[in-house]
């Protein structure tokens, strides 16, 4: 067998493998979500798109606070963030040379390459914590501020 049959035996074989690999580990996933489409499905209903929480242990409610909250918060991002977002291209596009638009590109670089998360724990540790509204005690471990 010469060496180009063997490499791409190889390549075949590791192919192969790599499949073997990926249905493993979708085939979990794949049946955690027919099973909470099985048993979920039933519970959407309008009522619960549109109806307010009800207390822990109590049957009913909805998530409709979580939806307007979610709207606000994109609404409001998307009024800050797009017009920006596009002053900064166009400054950029208009003058590449410039200081500014090197700075501009670094620091959107930076912002691709970091996780939502630690980006949302810088936001809440700076903006939210420190307004003090923590659920159960009064005041915020620590760590937090």
């Amino acid at each position: 067998m010469n060496r180009r049959v063997l490499r791409r035996w190889i390549s075949n074989f590791m192919v192969g493998l790599m499949i073997v690999a990926v249905i493993l580990a979708v085939l979990p996933l794949l049946f955690i979500l027919i099973n909470l489409v099985l048993k979920g499905a039933s519970s959407l209903s309008f009522d619960f798109f549109t109806k307010l929480p009800v207390p822990a242990g109590e049957t009913g409610g909805g998530v409709a606070h979580a939806i307007v909250g979610t709207l606000l918060i994109v609404g409001l991002g998307s009024l800050f963030g797009v017009p920006l977002g596009i002053g900064a291209g166009i400054y950029c596009a208009e003058y590449p040379g410039s200081r500014l638009t090197k700075v501009t590109r670094f620091v959107a670089d930076v912002m691709n390459g970091t996780p939502s998360i630690v980006v949302g724990v810088f936001a809440w540790t700076w903006i939210v914590a420190r307004q003090k509204h923590f659920s159960g005690s009064q005041e915020a471990p620590r760590w937090q501020c």
